[in-house]
């Protein structure tokens, strides 16, 4: 499990280990808005492990307010699409390695009515913010990342997915959207229920599930992802340019940084001096 907040990671953990009897469940700290928090977990996975068998991309976030990381990037995007981008494509390699890999992410049907935006910082909602639409728009696109990435490693043969889970009485939708958990709430999923397709998609061995490689899946069966005359379809122009523009956003390395924060700290430490010197004087 990779979780950002330590207690919740392990109050998961000990759920997960006491429903399934499986001892064999371990806790990763790491804040997937963050890039170089994904480079030092993958860092520090690779070390350890020789196998991966599947990848199931569900972190994701809904603000009600429009919030910026410490790396500067717009946090719904860097959470939602940054994360799932650079965790998936850094873990390839070893994913390669397995006999039956899978790559799964998780949308949501907010990204029915949004189609593929370049606006990656959210300006249009600059004046008023709007988290929900930008909540869609990043899982339009994670759909059309999996639909990328199945052409992109076809010959990889690993299995990539995306889905939406239904709406589910999650902790997310009672924090970010109360008014529509208050006018859904008899109708609304458990989060068994909503996690159902992800497992299925993880472990199903169906036949027709193995033919549609980047297929976008409800309720165990592929659908489309685009409504009757909703015009959010993309051409394979805007995939290629959404796809080099992520690359360009997250092509610096740890090595990298790692310098930067050497230099930082000689900056740091030479200001000191100087405050000591202009104190001695």
């Amino acid at each position: 499990m990779v979780c950002r907040n330590p207690k919740y990671g392990e109050e998961a953990v000990e759920t997960v280990k006491k429903e399934s009897k499986n001892e064999k469940i371990y806790l990763q700290i790491c804040d997937v808005s963050l890039q170089k928090d994904i480079r030092n977990f993958v860092k520090k996975f690779l070390k350890e492990n020789q196998k991966l068998n599947c990848i199931v991309n569900n972190a994701g976030v809904l603000l009600n307010e429009k919030q910026m990381t410490s790396e500067k990037i717009d946090k719904t995007f860097a959470t939602n699409i940054i994360g799932t981008f650079l965790l998936t494509e850094l873990l390839i390699p070893l994913l390669e390695k397995s006999e039956d890999p899978r790559v799964i992410s998780v949308s949501s049907g907010g990204m029915y009515t949004q189609k593929l935006d370049f606006d990656y910082e959210f300006k249009k909602y600059e004046k008023k913010w709007d988290g929900a639409l930008a909540y869609g728009m990043t899982k339009r696109q994670q759909v059309v990342l999996t639909e990328f990435w199945s052409k992109k490693y076809e010959k990889t043969g690993i299995q990539f997915s995306s889905m939406h889970p239904g709406w589910a009485d999650t902790k997310g939708v009672q924090t970010s959207l109360p008014t529509f958990r208050e006018t859904l709430k008899n109708s609304l999923r458990t989060a068994e229920e909503g996690s159902d397709t992800i497992v299925w998609l993880a472990i199903s061995n169906n036949k027709k599930m193995k033919s549609e490689n980047g297929k976008f899946y409800f309720d165990r069966s592929s659908t489309s992802p685009h409504l009757t005359w909703g015009g959010t379809e993309e051409s394979k122009e805007d995939q290629q340019k959404f796809y080099d523009d992520l690359v360009k956003m997250t092509s610096w390395s740890i090595e990298e940084d790692e310098e930067k924060e050497k230099e930082e700290i000689i900056i740091e430490k030479k200001n000191e001096e100087i405050e000591e010197i202009k104190k001695e004087e």
